[in-house]
């Protein structure tokens, strides 16, 4: 296969061995910390939506789940 010339790493970035023995760069270990946590968010937003469109919905009964667990504990508490 012929080389077009094009790198994965910018050929002015810095190239040192971290202490597994693996080549890292100071330019994509710079950036790709910042993707990391912006797509951790993501990934957290997106399953904090589907979680509150499924007790929304109510298809598996969870809001009257809650609701008795709820009232369960606060009779509990109000009885002690």
């Amino acid at each position: 296969m012929m080389s077009i010339g094009i790198h994965p790493v910018p050929p002015h970035a810095s190239r040192r061995r971290c202490r597994h023995g693996r080549t890292t760069s100071s330019v994509s270990s710079a950036t790709s910390g910042g993707e990391d946590l912006i797509e951790y968010g993501l990934l957290a937003a997106f399953v904090a939506a589907v979680a509150t469109a499924v007790i929304i919905a109510d298809p598996l009964g969870i809001k009257g789940s809650l609701k008795n667990a709820f009232n369960r504990a606060k009779t509990a508490l109000d009885a002690s």
